[in-house]
């Protein structure tokens, strides 16, 4: 169990230690830039995924996450193989810890903003970077990769 759980673990920690980060250099530059396609820009989403929802209330959306996260430990509980364990794990680290944001905030710091040639892309957090990739590595197992 305490080996399944350091991934998700150590997903919490990194996403929650650069949301401090970003906060702090955030109160003394102003869309700063990391690379020439990336900058670091405060954002709270108060609502879901590319802040759709934002106006429900803040319990409702709670509710739903806190679901989620349970019914992820329950998927992520139940399975054998290390593949599903991973996504999982990345799933369920990225949603504890954007969900400790909106207790802690009543909403989730975004703060990663990506611009590539016109294109401006939602900002995002590396919690939801873990969620992409779980996601993505569980259509991979189940779709590309049938064994």
């Amino acid at each position: 169990m305490i080996k399944r759980s350091f991934m998700s673990l150590i997903v919490v920690a990194l996403d929650q230690l650069t949301k401090k980060i970003a906060l702090h250099y955030s109160l003394s530059h102003k869309l700063s830039p990391v690379f020439s396609f990336c900058r670091i820009n405060i954002c709270w989403n108060r609502g879901i995924s590319f802040s759709l929802c934002s106006s429900f209330y803040s319990w409702v959306i709670k509710i739903v996450v806190l679901s989620a996260c349970i019914l992820l430990i329950n998927f992520w509980y139940k399975s054998r193989k290390n593949s599903e364990i991973f996504a999982y794990s990345l799933i369920l680290g990225g949603g504890i810890s954007n969900l400790m944001d909106r207790f802690w905030h009543g909403a989730v710091l975004d703060f990663i903003e990506i611009k590539l040639m016109d294109t401006v892309f939602p900002i995002f957090n590396l919690a939801d970077i873990s969620i992409t990739v779980g996601v993505i590595v569980l259509l991979w197992k189940e779709f590309v990769y049938k064994k």
